[in-house]
């Protein structure tokens, strides 16, 4: 949980701002039912990785979502 704002909230304000508005952004959330998901592409975000997650593959989903490898 976060403090003050949530997810969604911190996303908007993040589109509001020319300077981060073209930052990816992958939710990180225990929402994840399929109306959920359909929420979150439609208002833009690149992907949502739910909760709990597993810590040692964490980097591997975003790198993946992102389309970037990873040295081993």
């Amino acid at each position: 949980m976060m403090p003050d704002m949530d997810g969604m909230a911190t996303f908007e304000k993040l589109q509001e701002n020319p300077a981060t508005q073209t930052i990816p952004v992958i939710l990180l959330t225990a929402k994840i039912q399929s109306s959920d998901r359909r929420r979150y592409a439609q208002i833009g975000t690149v992907a949502a990785i739910a909760k709990p997650f597993d810590p040692l593959k964490l980097a591997e989903q975003v790198a993946a979502v992102l389309g970037w490898e990873l040295g081993n």
